[in-house]
Formats: C-alpha cells, structure tokens, sequence
C-alpha cells in the first residue's frame, strides 16, 4: 500500500505539471501491481486523452467505470473518449451518468451542454448552461459557451450579450474575442470587428482580422480598395500554410459572405480563398472512400443527398420543399441532412417526404464521415455560402457528383463542386466566365413554390404613414443596397413627390450607415425614405400588398422576395445587372409572361416605376393574371431529377 501511494504521489505530482512522459509509466506500472485499480484506470485514459490517443483510452476508461460505478469523473473522461470518436449518443449518455452521479460535477455539464449544441440540441445545451451559470455567475467558459448555443437558434443579440460577458469576466479569454469578433463581423461592424479579432495570433483569426468587409459599403469608389485589401488577406493566409486545424473552430464564420454584394466578379477571390484555405488546413481535401477510384458502383436508385442549415421556414426551405418532394421515387432516393436545431412545419414535411432524413453534428471532422457514410452519389448544396459549416464540408470530395444552385447566387471557387444549376434567363451566354463549376442551365429557374396565402394588406397608419400618396417597398436585408441603385431610387422618389419608400429596418448600426449614405447620395430625396422594424412573415407580405409598386435592386435581385411580392399582386420593376445574383427577378418575371415589368437601362428602370405609380390598378390586375405561373408543381422536380441522372452518367464514363 506504501509502495502504490508513493507510486501514485510521483505520478500524480507529474501529470498535474503537465509532464506526461514521467506520469504515463509510472501509471502503467501501477496497473502492473493491481489492473484493476478504477483511479489509476481513469488517470491512465485521461493521459492518453490528453495525448489525442482517445481510441487507447476508450477501453481504460471503460474499464474504471465498470470497477467503480459510482464516480463522476471516470463516466465523463468516458464520455469525452466517446465523443473524440464520434460516438455522440453514447458521449451524451455518459455525461449524463457523470452528472447523475453529482450534480454539481460542472466539467460533465459543460461537457453534456457542448455536444448537445455540437449535436443540434442548442435548447437543451441552452439549459444545461444556464444551469452552471446559476451556481457560478463569474464562469466566463459558460458565458461564452451559452453565447454559442444561443446563437445556433439564431439569437444573435442574445448570445453577443453572453459573449460580452465572457470577455468581461476574463478579458484575454481568446474563445469570447473570437466569438465576439464573428459577430462584429457579422453585423458588419468592420471597426469593432478589427479591435477585436486584432490580437488574436492563430492564423484563423489573423484570416478574420485581415479579410473584414463592412455590411454597408460608404460608396461605389471604395469597392475596388476594400477588396485588394481583402486579397492581401487572402495572401497573408496563403505564406503560412498547415497552420488551420480545424476551419470550423478557429475561423467560426465565412470569410467572404459580403463579397457578393460588391457586384464584381467574384470568381478569382472565391478560388483564391480555396486555395489559402486548403494550403492551411489540408485536411479540408478529403475524399470519401466511395469516391476514390474503382470504388464507386451507383445502384439503380440513386442517392441522392441535400445538405442545408436553412430548410425550415426560411428561403431556402421554401424553395426547396417542393422541389425535394418530387426527387424520391423509382429513380432516386433522398437523404436529407438538417443543420442546426430549427424545427417548424416546413421541417417536419420535408422530413417526412425524405427516405432518410438525419441532423449533422456541427463539427466538421464528424459531419464529413457522416455524409461519407452514406455513399451518395450525388450531394446538392442549395446554399454555399450561407454559412460556414457547409462551405467547409464543400471543400471535400463526398460524392462523385456535387451540385450548388442558387439559394446563395454566387460561385463557390471550390474544386470539388462540379456543377452550378442555374437558368437560361439567369446566365446568359458568356455567364460561364463567372463560375469555378461547370455552369448548367435549365429552361427556367427550379421552382416548386405554394403561392402564400392571401393576406389583407397593412393599414398605412400602422406604419406611421399617411393615408394617402404613393407608396413603394424594397423589403431587402439593408447590406444588399449597393451604393449604385441610390441613383435608381432617387429617380423613382422623384418621379412622385408623394412618393414614400419602405425599408425594413436591420441592425441599428446598417440603418445609421445606410440613412448616412443617403444624405450624401440623394440627399433631395432622403427624407421620404421611411424605415420599419423587422416584421413577422405574415405582416412582411401584408405590407408588400399594401405597396403600390416594390422596387428590385440590380446588383442583388429578389429570390423569394419576389415570390410573396407577385402573390400579392404588387408589381415588381427590375434592371439584371450582369451577373446571375441581379436575374433572378427578371428570370422570374418572363417566365411569368411579364416582360413589361423588365427594364433595359437605368431610365427605363425609372420610367417604368414612374408610370406604375401614375395608375398602379392595371399592374396589379396584369400581375395576378399572369402570376400563377410561378406557383404550385411544375415539372421541376422531374427536371431536376433528370439533370441527376444525367450528371452520374456522364461521371461514369
């Protein structure tokens, strides 16, 4: 007893110093003396934990909960080991054994509530934080942590406040700047944004740091200098490669997602992010084995795959619901893999319409082996670019054929998806330059959308605006305002001088910068801009009903927007600017047989609006008549399908 005591003090006074080379042996000789010593069993896995070996230290841990039961620390390095495999439910299953035990073991509880927001479970991660808050208020790990979880069910304002706190309670903690920075980042507080990510020294905050766009760009003369400067990011990244081990954790956020709204061609910066991104985290290049060659033997069924963060009651989701309930049957079955913890209606159907339909873990690692094993041999993103785990796993080869499309209207620069699924009206000839996949246009665009329900449209006054005049909406996110359609609407304002122009208020910061840019831009005209707050989606489509005429924006055109706006009669005035994110009102439009609403140039753009606001009731009676064509099933899903088979066939040969 002496001799393991003596043993054990070594060993432990070792390992607490962080010198494992000493510990590790002299834990194994006490193992020698009794194997079945459930401390020295426990301390041994964690060592081995600690060394990244989790699949050495599984059957250790194992074997010290099964010896002694009733500890709550074995269970939990049990159920880190499960988790370090992709193990995820039995992970959970022993955190809640180690809390079960105590309570008040706050390493299970912290452990339990990170793999449940990793898993989807951000409510019950929410919970279990909130929990540990309650008996530490000064715990900055569970501030920031909760932060997380909150935001994965979009709480963003919420989790920034936790996040805050977490810096406040230990300002060096790098995981709450980072945090913090992505969501400067994100509101597009370029200034905030910089202090914060700026002494961060990994290379995925430097990437962060060095590449922030703002959300609203001042002018059209600042584009150019705003992307060198990313581009200089881009070459900094690119002078330290392998220095990224997981994307996902050490960038948290898409490096690009502004870029699109610049109205440039994004191809080069969107390859050249690939290439520094894959330079510094290798690991990004990983290819299925069903992938790799000789091994692929698509059945008669194909499987075929959807991966999206959006497929709720979001755009994306309506969509594609339509679109995904058409592609199962005799030709293909569907394997549908939600993101995030969003659960509705919209959900719940394209769930039950799925032959399989799974949640992904939000860790890249395990995200990637669970597509992988699902042997697809077609993977359609409907989104890149949208947000950050999707794009990550895009950089991999996880199907001999992968497919984006224009849920998020710009090329991803990955080599690894094959085909971009676009329109003829929203590419035409020459578009192809603009893409790094193979650029496919169907006939129209891909819609299987229900017609919203008729709704009656807002009283003005609850508005706050007078009862009469002419009114005009542009319901778009703020930062998609470039500084050249502020030519457009001022020709509009005053084409009526009782003309008012709806717009829905973002974040505070978008709407100062925007109304700020106005007064420089338009500033005769400024005044008669009139901001509302954030609406649900029942009162987002009675205010567009409300509005005599919406007003598109050529640099980024409307996508469901659009759609609610033609179900409501309102008329929709567009200009396609040269790039596909511009077409899609216009692609929408002429397939409706309503090419009068489409414009050729600047004046005409205006011309048009001018004469809609002059007698807005045969517009509205010329968009109902035309616009079913927009709505319900309309052989698309079988398009759709048909371009499946046909990619697999020419990716055999």
């Amino acid at each position: 007893m002496n001799d393991r005591a003596a043993l054990l003090a070594k060993a432990l006074s070792a390992h607490r110093a962080g010198d494992l080379a000493t510990a590790e042996p002299v834990y194994a000789r006490l193992l020698e003396i009794d194997p079945d010593d459930a401390e020295v069993l426990h301390l041994s896995a964690v060592i081995y934990l600690q060394k990244g070996r989790a699949l050495e230290a599984l059957p250790l841990a194992q074997a010290s909960t099964v010896i002694d039961s009733a500890q709550a620390k074995p269970w939990n390095t049990l159920g880190s080991c499960l988790a370090a495999l992709g193990r995820q439910d039995e992970a959970i299953a022993a955190f809640r054994k180690a809390i079960a035990i105590d309570a008040d073991f706050t390493p299970g509880r912290a452990n339990l509530a990170n793999l449940l927001n990793q898993t989807g479970a951000s409510a019950e991660a929410e919970e279990q934080l909130r929990r540990i808050i309650a008996s530490n208020p000064q715990d900055a790990a569970a501030h920031n942590n909760l932060g997380s979880a909150l935001h994965a069910q979009g709480r963003g304002d919420e989790a920034e406040a936790e996040f805050r706190e977490a810096l406040r309670l230990a300002p060096t903690l790098p995981e709450a700047r980072l945090n913090l920075g992505i969501r400067a980042r994100e509101n597009g507080n370029a200034d905030e944004a910089r202090t914060l990510l700026a002494s961060l020294t990994h290379s995925g905050g430097k990437l962060l740091h060095d590449t922030i766009l703002p959300a609203i760009i001042p002018d059209a003369a600042s584009i150019d200098s705003l992307r060198q400067r990313y581009e200089r990011g881009l070459d900094s990244l690119m002078e330290r490669p392998g220095s990224i081990s997981d994307p996902l954790v050490e960038i948290g956020q898409l490096p690009q997602f502004y870029l699109g709204y610049h109205s440039r061609d994004d191809r080069p910066l969107q390859e050249k992010l690939a290439r520094a991104l894959r330079l510094a985290c290798p690991s990004l290049d990983f290819t299925a084995p069903h992938c790799r060659p000789g091994q692929w033997r698509p059945g008669k069924r194909l499987r075929v795959g959807v991966v999206s963060r959006h497929l709720y009651n979001h755009t994306i989701g309506k969509l594609m619901e339509g679109l995904l309930r058409g592609l199962s049957g005799p030709d293909a079955q569907t394997f549908v893999f939600f993101l995030g913890g969003r659960d509705d209606a919209v959900t719940a159907r394209i769930s039950a319409q799925a032959d399989h339909a799974a949640q992904l873990p939000s860790v890249l690692p395990l995200a990637r082996a669970m597509l992988a094993e699902a042997k697809l041999d077609v993977l359609l993103y409907p989104d890149i670019g949208m947000e950050p785990l999707t794009y990550f796993l895009a950089h991999a080869r996880l199907a001999p054929v992968q497919i984006t499309t224009w849920g998020h209207p710009v090329t991803t620069g990955l080599p690894h998806v094959d085909i971009f699924l676009s329109a003829e009206a929203m590419d035409p000839p020459g578009s192809e330059a603009h893409y790094s996949e193979k650029l496919l246009r169907l006939p129209h665009p891909a819609l299987c959308y229900a017609r919203p329900q008729a709704v009656t449209p807002m009283d003005r006054a609850a508005l706050g605006l007078p009862a009469t005049g002419r009114l005009v909406v542009c319901p778009q996110t703020l930062f998609k305002f470039h500084p050249d359609f502020d030519r457009l609407i001022g020709g509009v304002l005053r084409s009526r001088s009782d003309a008012r122009l709806v717009l829905i208020e973002g974040k505070d910061l978008w709407r100062r910068q925007l109304e700020q840019r106005f007064r420089a831009s338009i500033p005769d005209v400024a005044e008669r801009i009139v901001f509302v707050p954030r609406l649900s989606q029942h009162d987002f489509i009675a205010l567009i009903a409300a509005a005599d005429l919406m007003i598109d924006i050529p640099q980024w055109a409307g996508g469901n927007t659009t759609l609610e706006a033609l179900s409501s009669d309102t008329p929709i005035v567009t200009l396609p600017s040269p790039f596909m994110r511009g077409q899609l009102t216009a692609a929408m439009l002429l397939r409706a047989g309503l090419d009068d609403l489409v414009a050729k140039d600047e004046d005409q753009y205006v011309a048009k609006a001018a004469a809609i606001l002059d007698d807005p009731a045969p517009w509205r009676i010329l968009v109902r008549r035309h616009s079913d064509a927009l709505y319900g099933e309309q052989g698309d899903a079988a398009r759709l399908s048909a371009v499946f088979r046909s990619q697999v066939e020419e990716a055999r040969k």
